[in-house]
């Protein structure tokens, strides 16, 4: 499948959840059809009763899409969403990181301190506290992304951070996703980020402010979430202690590669 054809059925896919999903919330609204009608009406019945019990606030977005495969005879497809880097931007990445003298095998930390809303925002001081007991007590390297909107926050948090800690703040999509399948962990506030990481495989740490898992937090046993009814009021050290548990899950898992070399 191309990559035109495979987003228009994505989007077409998503369409006809959207439908199914508002016609079962709501019976009795008009609610304009989606592409595939006949695979809504497979759903109504079933997104009724489950919104009637609140299981679609913890059902992930990943599963309600391949659900609708289902009436198709698709069965059982990979639940993890797979994104593959581009060879230009590997190669740009590996430049900026040797620039940094952070040249392939040390192990990289990446921290997104960003988001889209204030309330999604996990202290800055936090964040380069985390980094402090990292570097300190795991012997990493730290690189802090920032898009456009955390720029002009950069001035300011260099300060903050410990000496050596890197910063990339003028990555394009491919080349942040180039920077991240390099890393060990990457720890962030619940933002966009969170889901390029996650596809490129790298195990992440999401910060988030509401007490459950909710239906887009990335899928995968190796991925850790942490969560709290206020966002400013999680330790330091609940981030760190899941932090360094991925850590040495990585080490081991290195070593026994290693050894079977």
């Amino acid at each position: 499948m191309g990559l035109a054809t495979g987003a228009a059925w994505t989007a077409q896919l998503g369409g006809c959840a959207r439908g199914a999903t508002a016609r079962a919330a709501s019976p009795a609204a008009t609610v304009q059809p989606g592409p595939h009608p006949e695979l809504e009406e497979a759903t109504i019945a079933e997104l009724a009763d489950k919104l009637q019990r609140g299981e679609l606030r913890s059902v992930d977005l990943v599963d309600r899409y391949l659900d609708l495969l289902k009436p198709l005879g698709i069965q059982d497809p990979v639940r993890t969403p797979v994104l593959k880097t581009s060879a230009a931007a590997d190669f740009a990445v590996e430049a900026l990181l040797k620039k940094e003298k952070a040249q392939s095998g040390a192990l990289l930390v990446g921290l997104f301190p960003g988001a889209g809303h204030s309330s999604r925002l996990w202290p800055i001081d936090r964040f380069a506290e985390l980094a402090d007991h990292l570097i300190r007590n795991d012997r990493v390297r730290i690189i802090v992304f920032a898009g456009p909107e955390e720029r002009g926050m950069v001035p300011h948090m260099r300060p903050r951070f410990p000496s050596g800690t890197i910063f990339f703040d003028r990555l394009t999509i491919p080349q942040l996703a180039s920077a991240q399948a390099r890393l060990t962990v990457f720890i962030s506030n619940d933002t966009g980020p969170v889901h390029i990481a996650a596809a490129v495989g790298t195990p992440v740490i999401v910060i988030m402010d509401r007490p459950d898992l909710h239906a887009y937090t990335p899928v995968g046993e190796h991925h850790r979430g942490i969560r709290g009814p206020v966002i400013t009021e999680i330790p330091v050290a609940e981030v760190y202690k899941a932090a360094h548990e991925l850590l040495a899950i990585n080490r081991t898992d290195n070593l026994i590669y290693t050894n079977h070399l």
